[in-house]
């Protein structure tokens, strides 16, 4: 039974998904290029692309055109174009069904978010997560719901690393 990368890999047409440190790399056939999932930073119209093709797992062309044409009128070639680019840049495969090619994603949400973050914390904060955190805090959370929340998802990411760092008990948080 072949995973999950390999399945891929073979609807996209790819020699292979390398699993190196971590992190997935892409060698697309007789490009010879290697493309590393964690550098993508998607555009506006790409994340949109994407987040259809994300919530349905699989789609046609004619399936984006139809969600993203209810947002903004735009035409089927321009969607069509994109979707081209997002597959060359190694975010989406494609498998043929019948005349119409089925596209599904190579990069995964999680992947996408993350890559984000990052980039943010690097270009806005000088590489400073912390930076972020107290921005969001100060101008994203206004209730005080919201603040209880935060603080409980900032105890249970520091309650595994004083558990690693000192042996101590293990202490669920409620939320």
């Amino acid at each position: 039974m072949k995973n999950f990368e390999s399945r891929w890999a073979e609807a996209a047409g790819l020699r292979s998904i390398e699993v190196y440190e971590g992190k997935r790399l892409i060698n697309q056939t007789g490009a010879g290029m290697s493309k590393d999932l964690e550098s993508f930073i998607l555009t506006r119209r790409e994340l949109q692309i994407m987040k259809v093709v994300w919530d349905r797992e699989s789609a046609t062309v004619q399936d984006v055109h139809g969600v993203l044409s209810r947002i903004k009128p735009m035409s089927r070639n321009t969607i069509l174009t994109m979707i081209r680019i997002l597959e060359n840049k190694g975010a989406l495969a494609h498998r043929r069904c019948g005349r119409a090619y089925i596209y599904e994603p190579i990069l995964s949400r999680r992947q996408a978010i993350q890559n984000q973050i990052r980039d943010i914390v690097a270009r806005f904060f000088d590489g400073k997560p912390e930076k972020l955190i107290e921005v969001v805090i100060q101008n994203e959370i206004n209730a005080p719901q919201q603040l209880e929340l935060a603080k409980s998802l900032v105890n249970s990411k520091l309650m595994p690393v004083y558990v690693r760092e000192t042996g101590g008990p293990h202490v669920s948080i409620a939320p």
